[in-house]
């Protein structure tokens, strides 16, 4: 059984992988050969879904599956959640703030 020190420090650790691996997956796939769903990121919305929501969509399906795995062994299962966690945090920052999605229209009063 892992401490809660370990714990953190898996979740924190994936949170910070996510973050270069998320850089790197932007650059040459969304950039590269799957611009056909990014393309719409880029261009102005009606609705609320575009066809970049698809990435999230199937990046989910791999945090899904470690969460079940790591039911039989634990570090899986924390690994998981920093992706998760990962995901939150990108998904307030980059979708709603930056992009305004879903109706957020916060603006700094500086910068």
């Amino acid at each position: 059984m892992m401490s809660w020190l370990e714990r953190l420090a898996v979740v924190a650790l994936m949170v910070l992988f996510m973050e270069c691996f998320a850089s790197v997956v932007h650059r040459y796939v969304m950039h590269g050969w799957g611009w056909g769903w990014h393309k719409s990121h880029h261009e102005e919305q009606d609705g609320w879904f575009e066809k970049n929501d698809y990435y999230a969509i199937v990046f989910a399906i791999v945090p899904i599956v470690m969460f079940v795995v790591g039911l039989w062994w634990e570090p899986l299962w924390w690994a998981a959640l920093g992706i998760t966690v990962y995901g939150g945090i990108y998904a307030f920052v980059h979708d709603m703030l930056v992009h305004q999605r879903g109706g957020f229209r916060w603006v700094p009063k500086r910068g």
